[in-house]
């Protein structure tokens, strides 16, 4: 059986254009023992993805430069990152803006404002899987 893993062992890599959302992703997550890296933007949050190592990606799906939806898009076109969870987050909450995000390959799509016990409990769950 594999040994279980702390939270304070898992790395999260959260994105979104808007600092004050980081600041709260960081501040939820990292309270509840996770530790956090963050980028401004899709294309940032690749070099990171490209350079180090994570468990999980929380991700806007509004940014500039690289949205939410074609990070996704990448992270499952690479070999080394294809099953590494990803989880949208957007403001946009209708039928067919969730099903592009899933459909892109988000294996969750949580709308802004966010519950923190409802991100963490999708978080765990997808880190447990």
């Amino acid at each position: 059986m594999p040994e279980a893993t702390t939270p304070e062992a898992l790395r999260v890599l959260v994105v979104d254009d808007d600092e004050k959302i980081r600041r709260i992703l960081h501040a939820n997550l990292s309270n509840a023992g996770y530790t956090i890296e963050t980028a401004s933007n899709g294309a940032e949050a690749m070099r990171l993805l490209m350079q180090e190592s994570f468990d999980l990606v929380v991700a806007d799906v509004e940014m500039p430069e690289l949205d939410g939806l074609a990070l996704v898009a990448l992270v499952r076109a690479d070999r080394v990152l294809q099953n590494l969870p990803v989880v949208l987050l957007s403001a946009h909450d209708s039928d067919s803006d969730m099903m592009k995000g899933l459909l892109q390959g988000a294996d969750l799509y949580l709308t802004k404002p966010f519950q923190p016990t409802e991100l963490l409990t999708a978080v765990s769950r997808l880190l447990s899987e």
